[in-house]
Parts: C-alpha cells; structure tokens; sequence
C-alpha cells in the first residue's frame, strides 16, 4: 500500500502548477464529487468494533427530515442561516440531523444544496467539539491535582483509564493526551465531509451516513463495498447508524492515528500561540488522508475560500436553556 501511494503522490507532484489548479476548481465548482479513500483510518479490529464513546443526544434535539424542503423550512423557523452564523448574529441551534434528507442530490441549485448540508453538519461538528473541549478541560483539572499533588477522586482516575484507552496513549503520558484531546477546527471537518461525501450526495453518505470515507477491512463492522472495489480487495466504507457517530468517528481517527501526528502538532502549537483554531493552516498536514496527496489537501484549502467556511471557524452552539 506504501508502494502505491508514493506512487501516486509523485505522479502528482509532477502537475504544471496551471494543471493543479484547474483540477482542484474543477471538482469545486461541480460539488458533487466524493472521494470516499479514507486509506488512514483508524487501525482495523478483527473482533467487534469498539464501543461508540461519542457525544450522547437527548431524544428532543435529534432531528429527522425526510425531504429537503421540510428541512429548509425547520431552518427557516429557527431563524438559522450561514450569513446569521458568519456575522456573528446568532449562535447554531442544538438541531442535530439523524441522517440527510433523500432528495438533497436532487436540488437543482448547487448553492442550495451546498448551504442545506452546511447548515445539517454545523451543529453536529460543534456538538463533537463541545464533547472534546469538555474532556479536555476535565484531564487539565486532572493534570493540575497531579501536579499539585493532590487527590484525584475514583471517577476521575477510572475516567482516565479510559480515555487513555480511546485515545491510545500510555498509562500517564498527559502530554500525548492532551495533543490527541482536541477539538478539530470547524472549517476543516466541512470540507472535508464535503469533498468526501460529494456535498452529502454520494451513496455511501445517503445510505449509511458516511460523510468522511473512512474504510474498514472488519467483517464485523457494516459497511459498502465501493463500485470500483478490485477482487482482491477487501475493505469497505464504513456505515453509521447516524450522521453524530459519523463525525465523531472522524475526529478520532485525526486525533489519534499516527499519520496526522504533524496535524496535532501545528494545533498544539496555534494553541499554545492562543489562536483561534484555523482549518486552512492545517490543510497541509493531512496529505495523508488521501492517495491523490497534495491535491486533495490544494482541494480542501479551495473549498475553504471558495465557500467562505473560514468564517465558521468561531461559530458556537447556542446556550442550553434551563427549563421550569
């Protein structure tokens, strides 16, 4: 596999500048486009596929619609647009979209289409992200009683335990923890859920809610086999149960395969600079996710300015109203 993607990626290299990005604006403009690679994903399991550990959704914010223009028009009522979210006007509502509406690849207005799946994923990526940034202010709590030498309460050393377990990092190594419990910059995680799952319109993402194309080789876990499949090839794209275990899955797999060590570096260090999280800064470390290399991360980078989605980066979940 090594072999073949070097492979790949050197034939790339070898693209006149002017073919580069032809190529790349090409599949923007026509945003119908998935990839479905997903090569790093996280290592494979032979038995059954580990325990969903993501984000849990009260049953009164899940939302299903059928159609596109029920979901427009609940949208429309929640008085949520991208334009609100990039001025800064309104925060995102907690609607969180089991699946994506069947019709969504027939609308006609690829700008429609493209905002409606903007609008579905925003709050399921900020919802993740609000799990991580919880989880990590908790191992900092931790981390400052160690250091004080203080005593840290049993559910907060069994919570360790495992985290350390999801996170596949060494009993005590806070550093790797807390570079691998981070949040994934916003404006990243929609490019690539739209570049993969061909803006919500590919197979793999209206039957199985797969939105990031990551594969699997394990019997025990669903999944589809991709057209193209040789016949010695195994592996499938993984399927979710819904469109949250999908995203979260994703920030696993950044968070903690070795080939997107570089990606939680640079976001240590904007950290530790005490900026904002930027997708387009890190477009250049994940070359990996993809055999096609330097022009998928020149495609993520395009999608990012063509869409304005760096404009998302600072958006926030609206507040939780205490009820009664």
């Amino acid at each position: 596999m090594w072999k073949k993607i070097s492979g790949h990626h050197s034939a790339y290299r070898g693209l006149a500048p002017n073919y580069l990005y032809a190529l790349v604006f090409a599949v923007i403009a026509i945003g119908t486009v998935g990839t479905q690679t997903g090569l790093f994903s996280l290592p494979f399991f032979k038995g059954p596929p580990p325990a969903y550990t993501g984000p849990s959704l009260p049953l009164s914010s899940e939302l299903r619609a059928f159609t596109s223009a029920s979901l427009r028009l609940r949208f429309e009522r929640l008085g949520y647009t991208l334009e609100a979210i990039r001025s800064g006007k309104s925060n995102v509502p907690r609607v969180y979209l089991t699946e994506l509406p069947h019709d969504l690849s027939q609308l006609t207005s690829v700008k429609e289409r493209k905002e409606l799946f903007l609008l579905s994923l925003l709050p399921l990526i900020l919802k993740v992200n609000e799990r991580l940034a919880t989880d990590r202010s908790r191992l900092q709590r931790i981390e400052r009683l160690r250091n004080s030498k203080e005593t840290i309460s049993q559910s907060d050393s069994e919570w360790l335990v495992e985290t350390e377990k999801i996170y596949a990092v060494g009993s005590g190594n806070m550093k790797s923890l807390m570079s691998r419990l981070d949040e994934i910059p916003v404006s990243l995680a929609l490019a690539q859920a739209a570049t993969e799952s061909g803006w919500g319109t590919s197979r793999f993402a209206r039957s199985g809610n797969a939105l990031y194309g990551q594969w699997t080789e394990n019997k025990n876990v669903s999944g589809i086999a991709p057209a193209g499949r040789l016949k010695n090839q195994k592996h499938r794209v993984r399927t979710f149960k819904s469109l949250i275990r999908s995203v979260w899955k994703y920030a696993l797999n950044l968070n903690n395969h070795p080939a997107y060590r570089s990606f939680r570096k640079d976001r240590t260090t904007a950290r530790q600079s005490g900026k904002v999280l930027s997708g387009i800064s890190l477009t250049h470390t994940l070359s990996q996710y993809s055999e096609r290399g330097e022009i998928y991360t020149e495609e993520l980078r395009a999608i990012i300015h063509t869409n304005r989605l760096d404009e998302l980066d600072s958006a926030k979940l609206r507040k939780i109203t205490p009820r009664g």
